[in-house]
């Protein structure tokens, strides 16, 4: 009844339309302008009856309707010179681009229709405006660039660009950045000097680039040079009694920020690109980004400012660097053999350089600032605790810190932490940041193809490492906490746990516990894992078939093959999948599958 009698209904159109034309003015010199614009329209109307239970009956009819306008269009215009010389190879280019798009939409909903005839065609005879609202929105940028390509006899490379781009999101005499790159190349294989050696080194390229790219996007905060207002403020009260009350109010929003400009990364590289005995190549890349001017909101204002919103400031700094490795081998031996291996390592790693904390924070166990983004938090563990570290009546020892961090009560079992600022007590000012990120600093991946005759044999391993993860971290995560699922033991590790019998301090699994232990199941170190693994990701046998063979049945030819994924995953970690990206495991797992199959073609 209610897909019968409900309805929701959409209506899309949209429009693109381009226009791009090319006009040659010399042999070595053309002008090139392009205009696109797309428009599209978007309507949906919905009506819940009167008669229909539990969606419209009580507002005797319920009527929406939602109405979506969007427009965009790109124009760009440059020219392109091109020419070339005895050794000399020149191509400049040089243009201009503007964009620009707007959005309107309105929504309507009425309801306490006397009838369900007119439905959403007839918005006035529903006696209650349930919904009215508009909104209209547009973007803006503009954008100047060249770039001079050059190179003499293929050896010597050198590429310039620049850019002048323009946003709207700053206020005038800050909406323009400019952003110059250059890189540099030699084919030193190419060097007449390299003749008696080309057998051996069919390629040697170095390279080296440096280059500036802006960022406009002020966290989802357009125009922050303006300063906004609030029209949902909780309102005042007025009266011996606070009889007359007022909801509404206007109340200062966002302070504007007039000398907000882009955010820059200064991106550098360095790479050589080595080939030999034309079987072999090798690749290697070093580069380094240094991100300025980062977008964020001030965090220590003092409360005496009286911001209601802290203000966004060009703050932060950091710096980003790496290296990746490509080998890529590939040789026929003979008219039987064939082999290909090929490899990548890719490492990197950032540190925050400026970032908006206080300055005693600095240097310190709670300090962002020289740590890498997203780096862990949570408390140092030191153990679990033994009967040793208890009087007979249960309390503390002198000289170990009391820990007021949940638990009413502590036991031998429960996990013992460190006092990182030695006031005698754990609290949640001793926890800090942890070491290690949930992203992998490390990604690699290898594989081969070997084959032989009509036989075919793939693979591909893929791996990270230096990834971490602060597993639990919620009430029911530990065996005893809850009455479902959550509240079970791995069956993984079960024996790797603290018992009367097994007073291992360094146990998995602490003490168990009707309930949740709010002491144990706190991030900290002792629930920070090593998340790297490496994955056998696709293994793949094949025969194809004689084409001789398949030519009596008309084939042009055919091959059968069997082939497995995810079959084998190595982790130091055994609780679940580490590519899963959960913190207790559950979520849905990778399949594992095995596939038999024919390709045969006519």
């Amino acid at each position: 009844r209610i897909l019968k009698e409900r309805k929701n209904i959409d209506k899309n159109q949209y429009t693109l339309a381009n226009v791009i034309g090319t006009f040659k003015i010399t042999s070595w010199l053309k002008l090139t302008t392009s205009f696109s614009r797309q428009d599209g329209s978007y309507i949906n109307s919905s009506y819940n009856p009167s008669t229909l239970f539990g969606y419209g009956d009580t507002q005797k009819g319920k009527a929406e309707k939602a109405h979506r306008n969007t427009m965009s269009w790109t124009n760009e215009d440059y020219l392109t010179f091109d020419k070339s010389w005895n050794k000399h190879n020149l191509n400049v280019v040089a243009g201009a681009s503007w964009y620009y798009s707007k959005t309107e939409k309105s929504e309507l909903g009425a309801e306490n229709f006397f009838d369900d005839y007119f439905e959403y065609n007839n918005m006035g005879v529903g006696t209650v405006r349930s919904k009215v609202g508009s909104d209209y929105t547009d973007n803006k940028m503009n954008s100047y660039y060249a770039r001079i390509n050059y190179n003499f006899d293929n050896r010597y490379m050198v590429d310039f660009n620049v850019g002048y781009n323009g946003s709207e999101n700053f206020a005038k005499g800050h909406r323009f950045g400019f952003f110059p790159s250059v890189a540099l190349g030699w084919l030193m294989s190419e060097e007449p000097w390299m003749e008696p050696l080309k057998n051996t080194f069919d390629k040697i390229k170095f390279r080296a680039s440096m280059g500036q790219a802006g960022n406009d996007n002020i966290g989802g905060r357009r125009f922050a040079y303006l300063t906004t207002l609030k029209t949902d403020a909780s309102g005042y009260t007025w009266g011996t009694t606070g009889q007359k009350n007022y909801d509404k109010g206007i109340t200062e929003g966002e302070i504007g920020v007039t000398n907000l400009t882009w955010e820059t990364a200064t991106k550098s590289n360095l790479g050589l690109e080595v080939g030999l005995w034309n079987a072999l190549d090798i690749t290697v890349d070093v580069f380094r980004e240094k991100r300025k001017n980062i977008f964020m909101q001030r965090r220590i204002i003092p409360t005496q400012t009286g911001f209601i919103t802290n203000p966004w400031a060009n703050y932060g700094k950091v710096t980003n660097g790496g290296m990746e490795v490509s080998i890529n081998l590939h040789k026929q031996l003979n008219k039987d053999w064939f082999t290909s291996f090929y490899g990548n390592f890719t490492f990197a790693k950032n540190r925050v350089d400026e970032y908006d904390e206080a300055p005693s924070k600095i240097g310190t166990y709670r300090g962002q600032t020289g740590r890498s983004m997203n780096e862990l938090w949570g408390l140092t563990a030191e153990r679990l605790f033994t009967a040793d570290d208890f009087e007979s009546d249960g309390s503390l020892k002198f000289g170990i810190p009391k820990q007021e961090v949940g638990a009413d009560k502590l036991y031998p079992g429960d996990i013992k932490y460190v006092d990182m600022n030695g006031d005698g007590k754990i609290t949640e000012e001793d926890e800090g940041y942890i070491g290690g990120t949930e992203d992998p600093r490390i990604v690699y991946g290898f594989g081969g193809v070997i084959a032989y005759k009509n036989i075919d044999f793939n693979f591909f391993f893929q791996g990270t490492a230096d990834a971490h993860r602060v597993i639990g971290n919620s009430t029911i995560f530990l065996p005893g906490s809850g009455t479902t699922v959550q509240g079970n033991a791995y069956s993984e590790n079960l024996d790797d746990r603290w018992t009367d019998d097994n007073q291992d301090p360094y146990a998995f699994w602490p003490r168990l516990t009707y309930g949740p232990n709010k002491n144990n199941y706190r991030a900290s170190t002792w629930w920070k894992k090593d998340m790297s693994f490496l994955r056998l990701k696709t293994v793949e046998i094949g025969y194809t078939f004689p084409k001789k063979w398949m030519e009596k049945i008309y084939s042009k030819g055919a091959r059968v093959f069997v082939s497995g994924n995810n079959l084998l995953c190595f982790s130091p970690f055994k609780l679940w999948d580490p590519e899963l990206g959960t913190n207790n495991g559950l979520k849905y797992p990778m399949n594992r599958s095995i596939l038999f199959g024919i390709d045969i073609n006519f």
